[in-house]
């Protein structure tokens, strides 16, 4: 009984680490400067949420829409990127490859049109 209750307690545990962390969330929707691999270097870009949907906008104009796909990680479908969220970046890569772009809070950077 013991062992089955810390198999019960083990495996809801571990689904505990699958939702976005609440500073994960509260931080991500805001904009930045893309630093690194960028069409723009420094060109302004925003992670937000539009009709309930999170949305990326690069700095070239192009959107994708994302979701959380872990406690601080991100996923932007149509780029085929995935990032580490840290309160005050984005880091962005292609699965399996190292570190393709960051994306630094920048505030003074206008909202997209």
């Amino acid at each position: 009984m013991i062992k089955r209750l810390a198999v019960i307690f083990g495996f809801a545990a571990s689904l505990v680490g699958l939702a976005p962390s609440a500073d994960a969330q509260s931080t991500i929707y805001a904009p930045y400067s893309c630093v690194g691999n960028c069409v723009v270097p420094d060109g302004c870009t925003r992670a937000f949420l539009f009709n309930g949907q999170m949305m990326f906008h690069n700095e070239v104009g192009q959107e994708s829409p994302g979701a959380f796909t872990g406690p601080n990680r991100v996923t932007a479908f149509a780029w085929g990127l995935e990032g580490e969220v840290y309160p005050n970046m984005i880091i962005w890569h292609y699965p399996g490859r190292p570190e393709h772009a960051r994306w630094v809070r920048n505030n003074s950077c206008p909202p997209p049109v």
